[in-house]
């Protein structure tokens, strides 16, 4: 269970709703959300999908608002706004490969911000620019267990730096337990399957909260050699949640994300002597309270900041 945008939407439309906002949610496929919010969540037919994907879609049909949120801003979003008359924010989730072209645009963190500054220009041509964390899942908590492995959580592919779990076993004499789901087999062919049993144990996707906590109760570091320019990694904050620090490049939102007091790797050689000696330590009690701050509480409360400002500024 590797949490990415589609979950986070669901829970800062819940949020939202919990506290007292007019929020509408257009939504596929998403059965349990509709039975449970009625009227508050519309069900888009696979049709209209079709039709979304032409940029047939005319949004005024749906609601009439005063913010059209969406979690996507690229070229390629093709939804109608011509006979809307609200104002349009967008989250940006991506990296750096997603375009900005909504009216007031939503970072997920500093270091991602700019990245896209450079390479867009989004703040030019947007109306204003804003951050807003994501959050960590809710029933996430410190478990009591072994602590004493390094693991890996990701959905497994090449920006995430799994080709590079081998090399670090080997450097550091440190075996990795490693869960996701194999979305890629050629890939987790080269690079995994030579090391299984040796350097490398696989124990398969994460799909409830109790297997994330039971993960985390047995990790003494959660590894993250990512390669690109991580734009928020909710694997960290969740890994600092349950009071296990973790460790990676310098790199992405990474600096903006750790604790303080905790150390970041400059390149592999580095990173594999950190974790010889143990440099990552830190208590559970300081991560846990470090972690804290990125609750679905702060992040619901910081996108109703965003909407009262963006409704505020003036064409």
């Amino acid at each position: 269970m590797v949490r990415g945008a589609a979950e986070i939407v669901d829970e800062l439309f819940i949020g939202l709703h919990q506290a007292g906002v007019d929020v509408t949610y257009l939504v596929y496929k998403h059965p349990d959300l509709a039975h449970s919010f009625g009227t508050c969540v519309i069900e888009l037919s696979q049709a209209e999908i079709e039709g979304l994907n032409e940029g047939k879609i005319p949004i005024s049909n749906y609601f009439e608002g005063d913010i059209f949120h969406t979690q996507s801003s690229g070229k390629h979003v093709n939804y109608d706004l011509t006979d809307f008359n609200g104002k349009w924010v967008a989250t940006c989730h991506g990296a750096d490969s997603e375009d900005a072209a909504a009216e007031f645009l939503v970072f997920v963190g500093k270091q991602q911000m700019h990245n896209h500054f450079n390479l867009f220009q989004s703040h030019q041509r947007s109306k204003k620019c804003y951050v807003a964390y994501n959050c960590y899942q809710e029933g996430l908590s410190f478990t009591d267990g072994p602590h004493d492995s390094i693991v890996h959580l990701s959905s497994l592919r090449s920006d995430k730096g799994v080709h590079l779990l081998p090399l670090i076993a080997n450097t550091t004499g440190r075996k990795i337990e490693l869960y996701g789901s194999n979305l890629y087999p050629d890939y987790f062919d080269q690079y995994i399957t030579p090391h299984l049993g040796t350097l490398i144990n696989y124990h398969g996707p994460i799909d409830s909260i109790e297997q994330k906590n039971k993960m985390y109760s047995t990790a003494e570091l959660f590894l993250h050699p990512a390669t690109f320019n991580e734009p928020f990694g909710i694997t960290l904050i969740e890994s600092m949640r349950c009071g296990v620090p973790f460790m990676g490049f310098n790199n992405g939102s990474l600096p903006e994300l750790k604790h303080e007091g905790s150390v970041l790797a400059n390149d592999l050689d580095d990173l594999c002597e950190i974790i010889k000696s143990k440099r990552y330590a830190c208590s559970a009690e300081t991560l846990i309270n470090h972690a804290s701050k990125f609750n679905s509480k702060n992040m619901v409360n910081n996108y109703i900041g965003i909407y009262r400002d963006a409704l505020t500024y003036p064409y």
